[in-house]
């Protein structure tokens, strides 16, 4: 492509212009133009690698300042120290064997006359040695099927981290191809942003329009009920206020009392004109007997001036004055209420009307209101469904609920990531490895010790026996 520029640009004079024809001139011109364009793509794909340069410089700069990558290459480095150790303890294992194979054969070669005790010990010694070995090979068996676990976990866990990479870098290069889009998509995100908010709106008015409603329909409910009540207790008013007939009733027994109450009043007339005789027949009887019997005789006379028949007539006459006085307080209450009952009985009636009236506008006026409220409602609901719809079935916004879930997804990955690592965190941890390997290093270090001192020891006990040996030889040969 350059050699064809080049060429290009030499035959730019004007001679082998004029010698050109016009179809050439256009080839040419076309040329130049996809020459040009394809530079502008080189220079826009140069700008993209290097901003892929600096994203990848940034990347990498987080990679090495993260605290999980550090702590997977320390564990390498413990895993590396863990693994030296047991080559140095397989290493001094083998030292060790090797150092009482040769002492089994300097003693088989030295003393060929050893007795049957000291087999017996040596035979011990081995199999001793042999059980103390095997069981330190089970321990660094063990421990190496320990380490092998561990570096099983680091790798599934790295594979997990790679993969979890992997998905972000898709996450990013998706989000980088939609923050790509043309002024078109902008402008619908834009348009939608703002059907967002008038939908926003519209479910905040359409809730304050609803708690409107339902306090109207219990402030409604409430006046219903008080109205409600208040005709109850004038219609029970009204149902105590007696009627033409039982007015009529009413006015004739109290005739009948009061023809009553005259009769009684003529006998408690005629009751008093004869205790009034008979008290002025006692009272003369009375003078004629304190005459005649003297003053002396005046407390016994007056305690026997009155007959039983007398006394009875006075008791009869009391409890007739107290009835009637009794009659004539009821005949008063009975003439007050009917009278009160008369006045009150028009003001009732047109109160009730009023009263129902005012219900019967009042309940028209709350049934409209509610009429209004419910058609607002409804009207409101239809729009925001329409909304919905609308919204549900625009492109972009199927795109970002589905970018959404993605995002949500790989929020629920990197939890999960994040918990297996800290779980192999907990079981991997270096202090513990490292402390299960040093308390071993120390027992096998002591077993080591406790052979070589009984090996010493064994070799003492086979040097004594082989000089007694000699001894004795050299005793019998004199």
């Amino acid at each position: 492509m350059q050699a064809e520029w080049t060429m290009l640009m030499e035959d730019t004079n004007e001679e082998r212009l004029e010698a050109f024809s016009k179809e050439e001139r256009e080839e040419q011109d076309l040329l130049q133009q996809s020459i040009q364009k394809h530079h502008r793509q080189m220079r826009d794909m140069k700008k993209q690698r290097l901003s892929l340069d600096e994203e990848i410089r940034n990347l990498e700069t987080k990679l090495q300042d993260d605290y999980s990558r550090r702590q997977l290459f320390g564990l390498y480095k413990e895993r590396n120290d863990l693994l030296k150790k047991q080559e140095n303890l397989l290493r001094a294992l083998k030292h060790g064997s090797q150092g009482r194979r040769r002492g089994e054969e300097e003693g088989q070669g030295g003393g060929g006359g050893e007795l049957v005790d000291g087999d017996e010990g040596s035979s011990r010694l081995k199999e001793s040695f042999r059980y103390q070995r095997g069981k330190l090979i089970e321990e660094l068996e063990d421990l190496g099927k320990e380490v092998k676990e561990i570096q099983d976990k680091k790798e599934k866990a790295k594979e997990t981290i790679k993969r979890h990479t992997i998905r972000t870098e898709e996450i990013k290069r998706a989000l980088q191809q939609d923050e790509k889009l043309d002024e078109t998509e902008k402008q619908k995100m834009q348009f939608l942003s703002s059907k967002d908010d008038e939908m926003s709106t519209f479910i905040e008015r359409y809730t304050d329009l609803r708690v409107e409603l339902e306090a109207a329909q219990k402030r409604l409910e409430g006046e219903i009920k008080e109205e409600e009540e208040q005709e109850t207790k004038l219609q029970s008013e009204l149902e105590n206020v007696p009627t033409s007939e039982e007015m009529q009733k009413i006015l004739a027994s109290i005739e009948k009392k009061k023809k009553e109450v005259e009769v009684a009043q003529e006998e408690v007339k005629v009751l008093k004109q004869n205790v009034e005789e008979k008290t002025k027949d006692l009272d003369r009887e009375r003078n004629l007997e304190s005459l005649l019997q003297g003053k002396d005789k005046n407390d016994d006379s007056k305690r026997q001036i009155y007959s039983p028949e007398t006394k009875s007539s006075l008791d009869q006459a009391n409890l007739f004055l107290y009835e009637i006085r009794e009659l004539e307080e009821r005949d008063e209450k009975m003439r007050e209420e009917i009278r009160e009952k008369f006045e009150k009985k028009e003001d009732l009636r047109a109160l009730v009307e009023r009263e129902k009236r005012e219900l019967a506008e009042t309940e028209k006026r709350l049934r409209s209101q509610l009429e209004e409220a419910r058609e607002k409602a409804e009207s409101l609901e239809a729009k925001k469904t329409e909304v919905l719809r609308s919204l549900r079935e625009n492109a972009a916004h199927q795109r970002l609920e589905v970018l959404d879930a993605e995002l949500e997804r790989g929020h629920r990955t990197v939890a999960e990531l994040q918990k297996v690592v800290d779980e192999e965190k907990k079981k991997c941890d270096p202090n513990v490895i490292k402390a299960v390997c040093l308390s071993l290093a120390d027992q096998v270090n002591d077993k080591l010790k406790d052979l070589a001192k009984q090996r010493r020891q064994n070799e003492r006990e086979s040097i004594l026996r082989d000089g007694k040996m000699c001894s004795l030889l050299s005793y019998g040969l004199a």
